[in-house]
């Protein structure tokens, strides 16, 4: 992955691109995997990047599982 951008705010297509997923990808996991989203206005929603940073450090809610 390459490094995120200094910039505080990013947009969906900026943090798709980073995580090498596809911006509908994204949209869905904004909409049920609680993925951090600062202002959802559609394409334009723009993405904290420390809430980003820390959504991606978070547990894994299977990794206890054996």
């Amino acid at each position: 992955m390459d490094p995120m951008p200094a910039r505080r705010l990013l947009s969906l297509p900026e943090v798709a691109d980073h995580l090498q997923v596809t911006p509908e990808w994204l949209r869905d996991a904004v909409a049920s995997d609680g993925f951090p989203c600062a202002v959802d206005a559609g394409e334009d929603a723009l993405f904290d990047l420390e809430a980003v940073r820390a959504w991606l450090r978070r547990p894994d809610p299977f990794g206890d599982e054996t």
